[in-house]
């Protein structure tokens, strides 16, 4: 772990500690610095210092939510994936989009930022649009998203939800998780992965969700 430049004239404060968008390596970095873009001191690219500050461990918390079917679910932790991993698949598929300069299925055109932040889209079905209109190099790049997507999946983890920042929105493109340092944050996908108070598994269609409301609990 890498401390990051002090900013002059100010005291110390409290650290926080954020991953490398590029490189996944750990930066430790004051309070004052979150935000920032910063060169990555393990592999010089640059990255944004976005960190999370630990949850008391005197609090928990349990997300309520009711879904339109009227089913009420108390939900004690979401599954996340590693956001290193999630926002550089993302740039590679917004690159290769770029590159084949917004090519189109017939049912949405592969150009718009929706896609690109549509992680479960099917990479079988653009390669061979993509394929068709010869450009190779748009190809790998999709190829590298492919990679770094089943990384992602395969590195998730269920975050308990008073370690999750902004959870107190029913937005789950704005949760910001934290586990041992490095960061987490939704796939993307339309479905989000709960662990219940029950101790049971249940994958929630976002859209389906009628009344949202996070409730923190002293311990």
């Amino acid at each position: 772990m890498v401390l990051a430049r002090p900013i002059a004239g100010r005291h110390q404060s409290q650290k926080m500690t954020s991953p490398c968008d590029q490189c996944g390596g750990l930066i430790e970095f004051e309070t004052e610095q979150n935000g920032i873009v910063a060169e990555c001191p393990h592999c010089k690219s640059e990255t944004e210092l976005h960190g999370v500050i630990a949850a008391k461990p005197d609090m928990a918390g349990i997300v309520e939510i009711r879904l339109a079917s009227g089913t009420e679910i108390d939900v004690k932790a979401i599954q996340l994936c590693p956001r290193n991993l999630v926002v550089t698949s993302n740039k590679k598929k917004g690159e290769a989009i770029h590159l084949s300069g917004g090519v189109s299925s017939g049912l949405i055109p592969f150009g718009s930022l929706e896609w690109v932040a549509e992680a479960s889209m099917a990479i079988g079905l653009l390669d061979a649009i993509l394929s068709r209109a010869g450009n190779s190099k748009a190809l790998d790049l999709l190829s590298e998203a492919s990679e770094l997507e089943r990384r992602y999946r395969a590195a998730a983890r269920y975050i308990p939800v008073h370690r999750i920042q902004n959870i107190q929105q029913p937005a789950p493109q704005g949760w910001l998780g934290s586990d041992g340092g490095a960061l987490f944050v939704h796939s993307g996908d339309h479905f989000v992965p709960v662990w219940t108070q029950a101790d049971r598994a249940f994958l929630i269609r976002w859209e389906s969700v009628e009344q949202y409301c996070y409730v923190q609990i002293s311990t």
